[in-house]
């Protein structure tokens, strides 16, 4: 059977400041400088969260997305010395949040090996999870897990956000390349340009050159999708559309005040909510003219 073939989820612990901890808690984002972490951590996984200074574990999430590149600016040491450090960064949503204390736990819990030396196992690891960047046993996750059910925490509806806010890529891709047939454009997936691909293209004669260029960015490499934009606009004076989130817009304006400063005028930069409010619209308009015969 299928399911007896998806992967068992992995339990890890992560430890986080204060500062950063309210910022995952509210955003529910994660994120590392580690490349080598994102291929052990996957989609499915348990995130366990011990907030420093506090001696509690604080939060429980299931991680929702694959690790995806960003380029914003989020995190509390990020912000202080205004640079980018963690650019790997990944989607999750709670599971239980609340408090458990390291310390009543310790006898408990068998990653804590030697139990005289209780602080070497919650220490971070450099980007990575603690417990020497090993996962902890279901056991002990779930010791954690009762002990925080004891003392929850509530949180109001407003400040987590039901997951996932956003559609699949290529589900947005699909609503562009769909509207663009119900402008009447020559709408076209995966256009080539320069050994790479542009998501979704609208001409207006087959053998013309695309008069729209679009590129979606949920996530992923900016520099990229700018990249392919900017080849568009030199080649073809195609208009460039970037599809993005509300969370990428700022950095996508920042490249643009760069290395992109030449197609800052003329590039649009469309959250995806206002594509599919479009599509909605079109589809809506295209059966009432059925509906009308027109």
């Amino acid at each position: 059977m299928y399911l007896e073939c998806l992967p068992l989820a992995q339990y890890w612990v992560w430890s986080v400041t204060k500062e950063n901890w309210e910022i995952a808690r509210s955003k529910g984002i994660w994120a590392t400088y580690d490349r080598g972490v994102t291929q052990r951590l996957k989609k499915g996984d348990i995130l366990v969260f011990y907030v420093k200074g506090t001696s509690c574990f604080k939060g429980i999430f299931r991680q929702a997305s694959d690790w995806y590149e960003t380029t914003g600016i989020v995190w509390d040491d990020e912000i202080k010395e205004k640079k980018l450090k963690y650019p790997y960064q990944v989607k999750i949503e709670p599971i239980q949040l609340g408090e458990a204390n390291y310390r009543d736990l310790v006898t408990k819990l068998n990653f804590v090996e030697k139990k005289r030396y209780p602080q070497v196992y919650i220490y971070g690891t450099g980007g990575g999870p603690v417990n020497f960047r090993r996962p902890i046993e279901e056991r002990d996750y779930k010791l954690i897990l009762e002990e925080m059910q004891k003392k929850p925490a509530f949180i109001a509806p407003a400040s987590i956000p039901p997951f996932p806010p956003t559609p699949e890529h290529d589900v947005i891709r699909e609503m562009i390349y769909e509207i663009g047939k119900l402008e009447e454009y020559i709408s076209q997936k995966e256009y080539p340009i320069d050994r790479m691909f542009l998501n979704v293209v609208w001409k207006k004669i087959v053998r013309g050159d695309p008069h729209y260029a679009f590129e979606i960015q949920i996530g992923g490499n900016f520099y990229q999708a700018l990249t392919k934009l900017k080849h568009a606009w030199d080649m073809w004076r195609s208009i460039p559309v970037l599809v993005t989130i509300e969370e990428y817009e700022e950095d996508a304006r920042q490249l643009l005040e760069g290395s992109f400063h030449e197609i800052r005028d003329a590039i649009r930069i469309v959250n995806w909510k206002r594509i599919q409010r479009l599509f909605e619209l079109e589809k809506e308009m295209a059966g009432l003219k059925d509906e009308m015969g027109m």
